[in-house]
This record gives C-alpha cells, sequence and structure tokens, in this order.
C-alpha cells in the first residue's frame, strides 16, 4: 500500500512541476520596422535606452544595410508610442514586414 501512496506522490509532484515549467515560459512579440536617421553611434544608445524603457527584457536587432530593426519583446508594445518615442531623437520608424516576418539575414542563417 505504501508503494501505492509514494507512486501517486510522485505523479502528483511531477503534475505541478510541469504546470508551474508552463506558467514560466514568456510570451514573445517580434516586430519589424524599417529606420531612417540613425546615423551615429550616440543615435543608435538613445534609440535602444528608449526601447528599454518600454521593455527593459526587449531584444533589438539591427540590420544596417537594409534599414531593418527587429524587436523582440516580452510585453505587448503600443507601436504608435514607440514611433513617437523615436521621432523624439529624429529617427524615423515604420511597421514593415517580410513573407516570414522575419530579417532576411535571419533567413539566411536557417
Amino acid at each position: 500500500m505504501w508503494i501505492a501512496r509514494l507512486y501517486f506522490l510522485f505523479l502528483l509532484t511531477c503534475l505541478c512541476a510541469t504546470d508551474k515549467a508552463s506558467a514560466q515560459v514568456a510570451e514573445e512579440h517580434h516586430y519589424l520596422f524599417t529606420f531612417s536617421g540613425l546615423e551615429t553611434g550616440r543615435d543608435e544608445k538613445m534609440l535602444l535606452e528608449l526601447l528599454h524603457g518600454f521593455d527593459p527584457h526587449v531584444v533589438i536587432s539591427l540590420d544596417r544595410e537594409r534599414h531593418l530593426m527587429k524587436l523582440m519583446a516580452q510585453r505587448p508594445l503600443d507601436i504608435a508610442e514607440v514611433i513617437a518615442a523615436a521621432g523624439q531623437i529624429n529617427v524615423s520608424l515604420s511597421p514593415s514586414t517580410t513573407s516570414l516576418g522575419r530579417l532576411s539575414s535571419d533567413l539566411q542563417s536557417e
């Protein structure tokens, strides 16, 4: 009888751990913008600081050749606010997409 109880306790522990693990997975929100006006490293740093104000865990990828910026945030971003914030430092952003919503350099690396 104690083996059955031990087995039941083990299964219950596994189910609880699985539930907690799935709840800790963060949702990702992907955004792709074309940009202009990002001329110097200072401009880039200021833009990065502004974007971290929207989400401290945002991941930013810049493709300077194609003038594309990809954002991956853990919370949804208000695109109009992001564009307005970038405009404060004279950087123009416009929402953009590729057929898969990813930068072409990401597609080439796969």
